[in-house]
């Protein structure tokens, strides 16, 4: 009985299982080093930080820049973080939708995301917020965001 594949068949199958599985690797390096991937890694980083009541992320993803629609810097936002992990025993979040997008400018990222928000295990307010992010060397971080119906607006 004859085989099913020849030797030089065997052959190429490996050299083209090879070659898929090495452009699968380069192409999901290359997304995880993307600058949407970025931007979508420092917002779930937040989310986990502020269910965590951990202002470490903020401190690492807000820009020195950042200011939100009422003017307020990066001190005074990570501040009114701190008091709402003080004010709110427990804080859960649910991320109901991220878009990130490009402008026109390289260097600027725009998102919007909805979160549900509350203090029990269900969360059940809605926010909404728009994040804008800026290269800062080959780091993203929040420039400015508005709260458009999030907390604290």
């Amino acid at each position: 009985m004859s085989e099913l594949f020849g030797r030089r068949q065997k052959q190429s199958l490996f050299v083209l299982l090879f070659f898929i599985a090495g452009m699968i690797y380069v192409s999901m390096k290359q997304d995880a080093l993307s600058p949407e991937a970025q931007v979508r890694a420092a917002i779930d980083d937040m989310v986990r930080g502020a269910e965590e009541k951990d202002l470490d992320p903020f401190k690492k993803h807000l820009s020195e820049q950042v200011q939100d629609e009422q003017g307020r810097n990066k001190d005074v936002l990570i501040n009114t973080l701190r008091l709402i992990f003080i004010r709110h025993p427990h804080i859960s979040l649910h991320l109901l939708d991220l878009n990130v997008s490009d402008s026109t400018n390289p260097d600027v990222i725009s998102s919007s995301l909805t979160l549900l928000m509350g203090e029990t295990l269900l969360p059940s307010d809605k926010g909404n917020f728009f994040l804008t992010f800026r290269r800062e060397g080959d780091v993203w971080r929040v420039w400015e965001l508005r709260w458009d119906g999030g907390y604290g607006y």
